[in-house]
């Protein structure tokens, strides 16, 4: 924990009576002891399993004749922000994309496509990694092979899923029209399931060179001098096996190992692990060891078992049970729903969201709704570890809308958002209210735009509920519940969030974005760039600059004094280089 290391750093006159502090950045606390008893126990999940299995098996769904695919990144109304999309995936992905007008009901939808491809099984593992990082709502649009490149209105087990969460668009998705042809599916045994699987390998390897300057402190510059600039090489490997048998079943294990160098030994260092991606075990039932190596050394060895989970398809909908990831929410960058570990906005590498433990049944109901549930676990599958959740999402003349029930260690969330488009703009807005031990709110709305086409931009307001107006009460946060298990680190009440990107050709864009905090008038500035070296090979570049008071020392108690969020960080400068395979 950031300010836990300052205060290890610290001579022990200087510690005083502060305490914890909130996580901060990217760690997380250990949880907050509840004085309750009752359990979610591991004859429960049983039963809860085998209540669902046994229903859902009499609904097994049908396999389709149609032998080629494309991935559907998102269907949106207005051709400008399908455009946008299309840039913006392009640079995620690493391959081109495509635009296609369809006609549904009388009305006109941009889809993003990816090409077609008559290799259905790889194309599924494609689709999976998609899902897991940048599009989790992606989807695919099936067709005979001998058909041209225009998309049909069709898609698997009758349904559209939502446009993505996390992209740029307006929000209008289209829906499947034309039936799909039947085929009654094979009955064989369990070996024959077994040799009819197949198997789907890749990963990537990512590197990053990061420079940190040293944290100054108001009054005592040189308590943290020198010995705290710190230079980290942050490694990461990541291998993902993703394995079909037939159209009903999918599988997918996901390791990911990173070895970090530090200039010197991170132990008692403020500014040590600040922007790598930290899993914790907050809703893991049981984990690996994470960490591997002395943290009194310049080495360390981070792992992270992050997905492991198989899917089973029904006519009915999909249920997932294992380790796998969720995004909730329809905020581009805060969102006040997703409480089930979010990234921190300062995280280097967020391809991936951390995988949780979780049983989960996504069902559609009707062409454009859906219904998601979900049993989160947590260690020992203890009621104060876990969460249990249900959310509902339609679609209301062009609108997306969303309802979102959460309990968690001991709190309830009750959520509302919405994605739509206002004239040539797209909106969004995103509220979420939570009581129990705490009672707070947290809203986020904004809107994007497409300047021309190679600028972008949008513009987020957030209100964080759970925050401090003064910085000289971030300290009071401790122990607050939506901190240890809530998805919130933000410390102040209010932010401003703005960003615009610009593609400056096929190969090179660049993003400059910012994090205004309100309420001390601190910020947090990112200036990006990213540029592809190949098809399969890229880099990124940029810088991290804060702003805002520094941290104050009084010869007194407290001590050590906040001022501002973010002016109690360090500016930081950063590159990486990036092979997919």
């Amino acid at each position: 924990m950031f300010y836990k290391k300052i205060m290890a750093a610290l001579p022990r006159v200087f510690r005083g009576s502060l305490g914890s502090f909130p996580a901060r950045p990217l760690t997380y606390t250990t949880p907050r002891t509840y004085t309750t008893t009752w359990n979610l126990t591991p004859n429960i999940v049983q039963k809860f399993a085998i209540v669902v299995l046994v229903f859902l098996l009499s609904q097994v769904s049908v396999a389709s004749a149609l032998d080629s695919a494309s991935i559907v990144y998102g269907s949106f109304s207005a051709r400008h922000t399908a455009e946008s999309v299309r840039r913006d995936l392009e640079q995620t992905v690493g391959k081109p994309l495509r635009i296609a007008e369809v006609t549904v009901h009388n009305r006109s939808y941009f889809r993003v496509l990816g090409a077609v491809q008559t290799d259905i099984p790889q194309l599924r593992s494609e689709l999976k990694r998609v899902k897991s990082s940048s599009v989790p709502d992606a989807w695919l649009d099936f067709r005979s092979s001998d058909s041209s490149q225009a998309p049909l209105v069709v898609t698997v087990n009758q349904r559209s899923p939502p446009v993505p969460s996390q992209g740029t668009e307006d929000n209008t998705t289209d829906i499947s029209e034309i039936p799909l042809e039947i085929e009654e599916p094979q009955r064989s045994g369990f070996w024959s399931l077994l040799t009819d699987t197949d198997f789907a390998f890749s990963g990537y390897l990512k590197s990053y060179a990061t420079a940190q300057k040293e944290l100054e402190i108001d009054q005592l510059p040189a308590l943290l001098d020198d010995s705290n600039e710190l230079y980290q090489s942050q490694n990461s490997i990541r291998l993902m096996l993703d394995a079909f048998t037939g159209d009903k079943i999918s599988w997918q294990l996901h390791y990911e190992i990173s070895p970090v160098f530090y200039s010197h030994a991170i132990a008692g260092n403020p500014l040590a692990d600040t922007t790598l991606t930290s899993s914790g075990n907050t809703y893991r039932l049981t984990d690996i060891k994470q960490t591997l190596g002395d943290p009194r050394s310049k080495y360390l060895v981070y792992q992270n078992l992050d997905r492991f989970n198989v899917q089973v398809s029904f006519d009915s909908g999909d249920l997932t049970i294992g380790r796998q990831v969720i995004s909730l929410g329809s905020a581009r960058m805060i969102n006040p729903t997703d409480v089930l570990l979010p990234f921190n906005v300062t995280t280097l590498n967020q391809e991936y969201r951390t995988g949780i433990d979780m049983i989960r049944f996504q069902k559609p109901l009707g062409d454009l709704a859906e219904l998601d549930l979900g049993i989160v676990l947590g260690e020992d599958a203890d009621k104060d570890n876990s969460a249990v959740f249900a959310r509902a999402q339609a679609n209301w003349r062009g609108s997306d809308i969303a309802g979102t029930l959460i309990r968690f260690a001991g709190q309830n969330l009750v959520g509302i958002g919405t994605q739509s488009s206002i004239g040539n703009m797209g909106f969004w807005f995103e509220s979420a209210y939570v009581w129990g031990d705490v009672d707070y709110h947290r809203s986020s709305v904004g809107v994007d735009y497409s300047f021309s086409t190679n600028v972008f931009g949008q513009m987020e307001y957030h209100r964080n509920g759970a925050g401090q107006s003064k910085a000289s009460n971030y300290f009071q946060l401790a122990d607050h519940v939506g901190y240890q298990k809530g998805g919130v680190f933000l410390l102040g009440k209010d932010y401003l969030i703005p960003s615009v990107s610009w593609t400056a050709t096929p190969l090179l864009s660049l993003t400059a974005s910012a994090l205004f905090n309100l309420s001390d008038h601190s910020s947090f500035i990112n200036l990006s760039g990213t540029y592809s070296l190949a098809d399969e090979l890229g880099m990124d570049f940029g810088i991290y600059l804060f702003t805002g008071d520094n941290l104050a020392y009084s010869p007194l108690p407290p001590y050590l004094t906040i001022q501002s969020e973010y002016g109690s960080s360090s500016n930081l400068a950063y590159g990486s280089i990036r092979y997919y395979f």
